[in-house]
């Protein structure tokens, strides 16, 4: 029977939403978070600030959901061991290749750098930076060493300590100078080192 009520998920929400964070995007990645307003975002998006509330609650709400998608978008952390996927091997280079080119991003320095600055003042920045990217990132490579674990592609240890030795290895110095030297990384150099990275990682770590 149709009562003449509206579907609760349409389509234009979906788009709204997607507004919403292509804005909130642009005004945290330039402004930082203190200095973003909510304001310039719901006027980039044409809607109304209550829309933004609506949607996401509180303007931590709405960087958090930020900063997943960019992270979701790249890829970061969402590969999953499959057989359909390729080796550990590929896998981990894989993994590594995305994280550094998203890491390595012009915008994603900058705006690290701005988050650097505010977490002085306002530490929960800091937090809802780590937990909406990072951390995330590292739950989802321990997640694919545990399953290579179990997959007996690499020996049983502890997975949260390994991917962060993985990780190490595989931004050495690259993005710290990226952070700070006036040229763009060299790509093909970064590709590199992360095979080079993960062959190490498996010869200590291999099944």
């Amino acid at each position: 029977m149709n009562t003449g009520k509206k579907p609760r998920h349409r389509p234009i929400d979906l788009a709204k939403r997607e507004a919403i964070l292509d804005a909130a995007r642009s005004e945290f990645f330039s402004a930082g978070f203190a200095a973003a307003s909510l304001e310039a975002i719901a006027d980039a998006a044409k809607v109304s600030k209550v829309t933004i509330y609506n949607r996401f609650g509180s303007k931590e709400a709405l960087f958090s959901a930020m900063i997943e998608r960019e992270c979701a978008t790249m890829g970061v952390g969402l590969i999953e061991l499959d057989s359909d996927q390729g080796s550990i091997r590929q896998q981990l280079i894989a993994f590594g290749e995305i994280a550094l080119e998203f890491l390595t991003m012009p915008h994603i320095i900058g705006f690290e750098k701005l988050i650097a600055v505010e977490c002085e003042a306002r530490p929960e920045v800091g937090e809802l930076f780590l937990n909406a990217g990072p951390r995330r990132m590292h739950e989802k490579l321990t997640g694919l060493l545990q399953r290579a674990v179990e997959a007996k592609a690499i020996r049983p240890c502890d997975c949260a300590l390994a991917a962060g030795h993985l990780y190490g290895m595989i931004i050495g110095f690259d993005v710290f100078l990226a952070r700070f030297s006036a040229e763009k990384p060299d790509q093909a150099h970064l590709r590199r080192n992360v095979s080079h990275a993960v062959d190490r990682f498996l010869a200590a770590y291999g099944g």
